[in-house]
């Protein structure tokens, strides 16, 4: 069975048991406090910590993660990935342990077909629950059920909070793979229990104290690895060995000529890397010194170091990034449309750190030889970080394999020495994360009315300034935040970062080092056209909702959006592309509705009722027990927490930029609105005017040149005529006015069809004198050559040229050497 395959029957699979479909989030979370996907169960860590209702009560997705924290083993073991999908299901209050196991066991069994004898389960030690489950509603053997700690099945998301026991299903490899140990079982250190699913049942909730108490709604997060489940599918031993990697080795394998590479670490290795690379890429990072793109250019230069290891020299990863779409495209639409730029993105990381990499490995070499004591230097390791750009934890592994430490303590004290120099020699203000504030109360949030607020400050803290009111609305939603500044003590000071704490506090951070005290007030304005645009833009994407909804039909709804003052974008459902005759109406109807000047009116109501009057409610959105519903008459009904215009009127203009696919069944339109659909029009029209233009001056050219080709044939005779005897040779020449050499060509090439025939054309173009020799097939064979010959006739007007032997070409600057040009070429004959 197909990767894709695999992952098309686990979606239908939980589809039919009730489960909403869901597209997978970002790798760049939006959680602050993670700095990568690293599980499926991410994008519902708010509703998981009760934070926020759900919309569904049963999800399933593929979920492309990334992890780092053991990136040392990749390569060197069969199922350690920096990249990798994860296959989940979730339930949300609804089901739990009971459907959970009955699912995981029925898709392994029977959908997938799974020898139930080669299957195995942990349970946690005190989850008799489980165990019963298992072994009577399953019918699993309990000798193939072992109960293991708390280390191994019990999940938590910290010291505090939601937790539970879980349940790990194994598939047994065989003896081969084993230790040998009669006792060996799920949760001995050897390969041959390999864990496939995980179903983490959530029914604690952990005070400080450390005591467990039942939760009022439990909760249900599985994960089962698509690499893993694949091998186990596919018959292999590893996950390299699955579909899912071989086009990418075989690739490598063709650039480096490496034929073996089961035990080949470094071929596994740039395969995985390159996967990794590809996606966060598509994801929207850059190669950097900081955090996540920090993570990007590391992975890059190391999959450049590996592929020197097995002899490529050139470059080779951009190459790589469409072997991986190749594979992966069809599922993952993004990688298709990003292709160029990921690959452009590559390949620029790739040139930069080869244009070091030479220099950086033999200066590397020299420390690892005079390490003293078996250990380099943090100097020296810093050293390779800074000037050669090789992060630290690739010299760690290379010295690691002579046997060798890094100096960390050396190292880290260099890191920080260099960061204070910085800060000194640099105004560039850093943003840190945002402090966990705790203590003050909700800020009143009064924007969806005012533009502009006279507000008391409640504290400064680490910089942020805590006011009892603002007008700035917060990111949220999908809608960007608001610009603006605060007047403090007549400064106007621009707000550089606006964030909104769990508890509803809004922390106000601005680029100036003027600090409100306790109990001041001060002014706190918006930027009343950004604000504006972004109102227009969110109004907009209401109305483009249900246009999809009459357009595609009531499936198409909205499943992520983005809301900014530039543009927006809005993902929704959908198996296939728009048509352009459909993206068409769908803009009629925005822009009719635009044109009706229909007013935008807010009420406030229960979810029950806004449910009653047909509202829509999106999943992700935090709903309350009352709610906000944006009412476009006749058009739309939405429950949304953004701003929006008063009247559709004041959006102006509607226009679509582009539609296009992101995952399997989602599809992506970007649009604008107002004075930025103005200006993205305006823009559009120069641009075919600029097209046009080119295609007309394309057209002109063309119809020059022959108009100069027919006049240069047209004196074919008179030239052959007057050509002059040079000893038995009919020596051909003429100066064109302003000619191109293409338009004199046709001529020079019958004229050389004849017997004895030497022809040596001038013309002055552009501030350039272009010389053009032919020789005829006779004159070759007696030693004559037009590329010898031009090289002479060049150097009169200072440039050069070459050929062959019947035809060649030459030019030069120095227009005052072109009367020199047919004597010079007489002399060359009568001298041969």
């Amino acid at each position: 069975m197909r990767s894709s395959e695999i992952r098309s029957k686990f979606l239908k699979y939980f589809e039919g048991k009730g489960h909403t479909v869901l597209p997978g989030s970002s790798l760049i979370p939006k959680d602050p406090t993670v700095l990568l996907t690293l599980a499926g169960m991410l994008q519902f860590k708010p509703i998981f910590l009760g934070l926020e209702k759900p919309q569904v009560s049963r999800a399933a997705t593929v979920q492309k993660c990334i992890r780092t924290n053991d990136i040392e083993n990749v390569g060197h073991t069969a199922r350690h990935h920096t990249f990798f999908e994860m296959l989940g299901n979730f339930s949300f209050g609804d089901y739990f342990k009971d459907d959970a196991i009955s699912f995981a066991w029925e898709l392994l069994s029977k959908e997938f077909n799974l020898d139930k004898k080669k299957l195995w389960i942990a349970v946690y030690e005190k989850d008799d629950e489980s165990l019963d489950i298992w072994t009577n509603k399953i019918g699993a053997e309990r000798s193939r059920i072992v109960k293991l700690g708390e280390d191994n099945n019990f999940w938590a998301a910290g010291p505090t909070g939601p937790c539970g026991p879980c349940s790990e299903i194994y598939y047994d490899l065989g003896e081969k793979y084993g230790c040998g140990k009669k006792d060996c079982s799920p949760g001995c250190d050897c390969d041959r229990f390999l864990e496939i699913w995980n179903l983490v049942f959530m029914e604690f909730n952990r005070d400080e104290k450390g005591t467990l108490s039942s939760l009022p709604k439990k909760n249900i997060d599985t994960g089962m690895g698509l690499e893993r489940i694949t091998s186990v599918l596919q018959g292999v031993s590893s996950n390299f060995e699955t579909d899912l990697f071989v086009p990418i080795i075989n690739k490598v394998c063709d650039i480096s000529s490496i034929s073996e590479w089961k035990n080949n670490p470094s071929v596994k290795i740039i395969a995985d890397h390159t996967r990794a690379a590809a996606f966060l890429i598509s994801d929207g990072l850059v190669p950097g010194n900081e955090g996540r793109n920090y993570v990007l250019r590391r992975i890059i230069r190391r999959a450049v170091i590996h592929g020197r290891k097995i002899g490529i020299k050139g470059m080779f990863l951009s190459d790589l990034a469409g072997t991986v779409e190749a594979v992966m495209g069809d599922f993952y639409r993004d990688l298709s449309k990003d292709l160029d730029h990921i690959s452009k993105t590559i390949k620029i990381e790739e040139e930069s750190f080869g244009k070091t990499i030479e220099t950086g490995m033999e200066i590397l070499e020299s420390v690892i030889r005079k390490a003293g004591g078996g250990v380099i230097s943090g100097q020296d390791a810093f050293k390779l970080y800074d000037t050669y750009g090789f992060p630290i934890e690739m010299t760690k592994e290379m010295a690691q394999e002579r046997g060798l430490l890094v100096d960390m303590d050396g190292f880290e004290s260099a890191m920080l020495g260099q960061k204070e120099r910085s800060k000194q020699s640099s105004k560039k203000y850093s943003l840190g994360s945002i402090p966990q504030i705790k203590g003050y109360p909700a800020t009143k949030f009064e924007g969806y009315d005012y533009l502009e607020t006279q507000s008391t400050v409640l504290a400064v803290v680490d910089d942020y300034i805590i006011l009892d009111k603002s007008p700035f609305y917060v990111e949220s939603g999908g809608q960007d935040s608001d610009r603006g500044w605060l007047v403090i003590e007549k400064n106007k000071v621009y707000i550089k970062l606006l964030a909104k704490t769990a508890e509803g506090v809004v922390l106000h951070k601005t680029a100036s080092d003027i600090h409100p005290m306790p109990g001041e007030k001060i002014r706190a304005i918006v930027n009343k056209e950004i604000r504006e645009m972004i109102a227009a833009h969110h109004t907009s994407t209401h109305l483009l909702h249900a246009a999809l909804h009459k357009v595609v039909g009531e499936h198409a709804t909205q499943k992520g959006s983005f809301v900014g003052s530039d543009k927006f974008r809005m993902d929704f459902t959908s198996a296939e592309a728009l048509k352009a005759e459909e993206l068409k109406q769908i803009e009629d109807i925005v822009n009719d509705a635009i044109q009706k000047a229909i007013n935008v009116t807010t009420i406030i109501t229960t979810p029950e009722e806004a449910k009653k009057m047909g509202a829509m409610a999106l999943f992700g959105e935090k709903y309350g027990d009352s709610v906000r519903m944006i009412e476009i008459k006749g058009v739309s009904r939405e429950l949304c927490g953004g701003t929006h215009v008063k009247n559709t009127s004041e959006i102006g203009l509607f226009k679509i930029i582009r539609e296009t696919a992101i995952a399997q069944g989602i599809r992506r339109i970007e649009a604008v609105s107002g004075i930025p659909a103005e200006e993205y029009i305006k823009h559009k029209e120069i641009e075919g005017n600029k097209i046009k233009l080119a295609q007309e001056q394309k057209e002109q050219e063309k119809l020059a040149e022959r108009a100069q080709k027919e006049e240069a044939l047209a004196i074919k005779e008179t030239l052959l005529t007057n050509a002059a005897d040079i000893k038995g040779i009919s020596f051909v020449s003429h100066e064109f006015k302003a000619f191109k050499t293409t338009a004199i060509k046709k001529l020079l090439e019958e004229m050389i069809n004849r017997q004895n025939t030497i022809v040596v054309f001038t013309s002055v173009f552009e501030d350039k004198v272009s010389v053009i020799c032919g020789v005829s097939t006779d004159l070759i064979k007696k030693g004559f050559h037009a590329g010898n010959m031009i090289k002479e006739l060049a150097a009169i007007v200072g440039g050069g040229g070459g050929g062959r032997d019947n035809c060649a070409e030459a030019g030069g600057k120095d227009v005052s050497g072109k009367g020199k040009i047919f004597d010079k070429a007489k002399e060359i004959l009568l001298r041969k």
